[in-house]
């Protein structure tokens, strides 16, 4: 569907998107009718300074004559309603069934994994009717008392309160910080700093990691196999060359352009390479006494959270505010900004989110444990609910105060749960 108002410029664009298609593909000759990447690039461009460039490309394009070749055989509509459906028709259908069908085939593999290697977890798929009668048979089965639940209700409802304005600043990675990599972020790197943007380089980087974490101190919690590890760093090696002379190497002395989005990709990959440094970090402390209890890991996390906005208020000084600018800022920094704030926003995760999680499952009274699941489930869609709020500022502050309340929000959160940090710690005693 589309409206009256918005027709002439979809239409536009439809055209634009096309003849880009034809000139890629070699179809296009003439040079009214070429539309090379530069100049789509500088058709997607928000800076000011492309404006010019951009009239001229748009006057060129609007007054175009597209030849019959190009056209639908029979009913044609026009070039640009012509390759709209051609392209929604053929390869926009195409790409979703793609899409669709990598998720179906991840589930099944995901089946898979549970039903193959259910012996790893066989010995935790019990009922709650099975586990109260295995407690009474180990002599630990008497019920709580009604005040001992209610301590424990409580405390979980103060760190629901506390993780939902984690989420609430975490989940800015979709919204604002997306806005600040599009609008204050350079989007064109050398080779050199399209390293850390390529799949081919980041994929080998993992492979490489986890060979040196299996050779010094085993994967989450295993034990050292220095031979496989050994395995896994050639691998990564090879496949760092590998991607070096395939994605990098070809760039030459030129630039590579990068859209906001790409940054969501750091979020995951640091995941993937932490998670076993920090299930080594705390397997060690724990071996010694000393890993500090769930609530003060989600504390440590608001830290954590507060230190990574921190990065981007440090970075905002001196860059004009969002209602200020029309498209890009004259100011830009580097793409090393938004790279650190994911991987200190990342660490905060792994501190708190899998934390969570087991401080829920370990503290809720057997008759609430569901509910309880449920509520911090509640709780996360309260502070994704609470992006939005806090998105609608975005215009309305300068950077710097705008990172600044939502560093206000992690200090206040951290403060209060070290604040009632003993009564959360009694209970899990």
């Amino acid at each position: 569907m589309i409206f009256p108002a918005d027709e002439a410029e979809i239409l536009f664009n439809l055209k634009l998107a096309g003849l880009h298609q034809y000139t890629k593909a070699g179809a296009v000759t003439d040079p009214n009718l070429t539309v090379t990447d530069a100049d789509y690039e500088v058709m997607a461009s928000r800076n000011i300074a492309d404006n010019e460039a951009k009239a001229a490309i748009r006057e060129r394009i609007t007054q175009a004559e597209v030849p019959a070749e190009f056209l639908a055989k029979s009913d044609s509509e026009g070039f640009a309603k012509d390759f709209g459906k051609k392209y929604v028709a053929t390869t926009l259908s195409k790409s979703y069934s793609w899409a669709f069908f990598v998720a179906c085939g991840s589930l099944i593999i995901s089946i898979l994994i549970f039903v193959l290697f259910r012996k790893t977890w066989k010995e935790a798929d019990v009922t709650a009717k099975q586990a109260k009668a295995k407690a009474s048979q180990d002599g630990a089965g008497a019920p709580m008392s009604k005040k001992e639940v209610s301590e424990r209700l409580l405390a979980l409802g103060l760190v629901f309160a506390v993780v939902i304005f984690f989420w609430m600043a975490f989940h800015q990675n979709g919204l604002t910080m997306t806005f600040f990599a599009r609008d204050y972020t350079v989007s064109k790197v050398t080779a050199d700093g399209y390293i850390p943007f390529s799949l081919l380089m980041l994929l080998p980087l993992v492979c490489l990691m986890y060979g040196v974490y299996l050779s010094i101190f085993g994967l989450l919690g295993g034990k050292r196999n220095p031979k496989t590890g050994l395995l896994l760093i050639v691998l990564g090696i090879a496949g760092l060359i590998g991607g070096y002379f395939v994605d990098i190497k070809p760039i030459a002395d030129g630039l590579r352009s990068i859209t906001p989005q790409i940054f969501q990709q750091f979020n995951p990959f640091f995941i993937i390479l932490l998670t076993p440094v920090t299930v080594g970090f705390f397997g060690y402390l724990a071996n010694r006494d000393k890993e500090p209890s769930a609530p003060r890991k989600i504390g440590i996390g608001m830290l954590l959270a507060a230190l990574g906005f921190l990065v981007l208020l440090v970075s905002s000084i001196g860059l004009p505010a969002p209602s200020d600018i029309k498209g890009t800022s004259d100011v830009l920094v580097s793409p090393n900004v938004l790279i650190g704030t994911y991987l200190v926003l990342t660490l905060a995760e792994l501190f708190l989110s899998p934390m969570g999680l087991s401080f829920v499952s370990k503290v809720s009274p057997p008759q609430y444990a569901g509910l309880m699941q449920g509520g911090w489930l509640a709780a996360t869609a309260v502070g994704n609910l609470l992006v939005g709020v806090m998105g609608a500022f975005w215009e309305k502050l300068s950077l710097v105060a705008f990172w600044g309340v939502l560093i206000a929000c992690c200090l206040l959160s951290a403060a209060f749960i070290f604040s009632v940090m003993k009564r959360l710690e009694r209970v899990t005693a």
